[in-house]
């Protein structure tokens, strides 16, 4: 148990630092163009060349008429932080629960009311992987026709569904955002009132 909780916090350590520079190549890629550095230069080529893939597809989605094209690095960067610090805060909350569990059983020291409180961490932070999977998987080629994805959007689809009247912005879809934030702060409440109770 001891090793899947340092590997857990090892990986949650990796994919911060991997948000972090690669949502700082957005960002630069940005304020070089922005003050007009020569777009041949071996940085903002560089920059450019390794951003691009992420890029092209808001291009094609956005159009002209919505968003000038030298702000799409910066809306990349954006969805690339937003993204990898919730997967980031999703691993560290997976932490928390197996240390919690580890030294609960070591002490002898689980309680029906750490139990309650691990099963809402745990409902909680499963519900906002689901989410977060049903944005990131069609990136990754997987759609509808997959069983897996078809699940998680039949989970998903209910909460999301009268939400996505209101919250869309142009292309871009802001339930996602919204859910999550609400599923954190329902099950920060719901901690709370369990250990008021106990």
């Amino acid at each position: 148990m001891e090793f899947l909780i340092f590997a857990i916090a090892i990986l949650a350590r990796i994919v911060f630092w991997v948000t972090i520079a690669v949502a700082g190549m957005f960002f630069l890629r940005v304020l070089l163009t922005w003050i007009g550095a020569n777009p041949f230069g071996r940085v903002l080529y560089t920059l450019t060349r390794l951003t691009e893939p992420v890029v092209r597809p808001l291009r094609y989605a956005v159009g002209r008429r919505i968003m000038r094209f030298d702000m799409l690095p910066l809306v990349a960067g954006v969805i690339f932080l937003f993204v990898g610090l919730m997967i980031w805060d999703l691993l560290l909350r997976i932490t928390i629960i197996l240390l919690v569990l580890d030294r609960a059983f070591a002490f002898s020291t689980l309680t029906p009311g750490l139990v309650l409180q691990l099963v809402i961490i745990l409902v909680g932070t499963t519900y906002v992987i689901a989410v977060l999977l049903r944005i990131v998987l069609p990136y990754a080629g997987v759609g509808y026709s997959n069983k897996f994805y078809r699940f998680i959007f039949s989970i998903t689809e209910p909460v999301l569904k009268p939400l996505r009247r209101f919250l869309i912005i142009g292309m871009f879809d802001l339930s996602p955002v919204v859910v999550i934030f609400v599923i954190d702060i329902i099950t920060r409440s719901l901690i709370g009132s369990v250990s008021r109770m106990v």
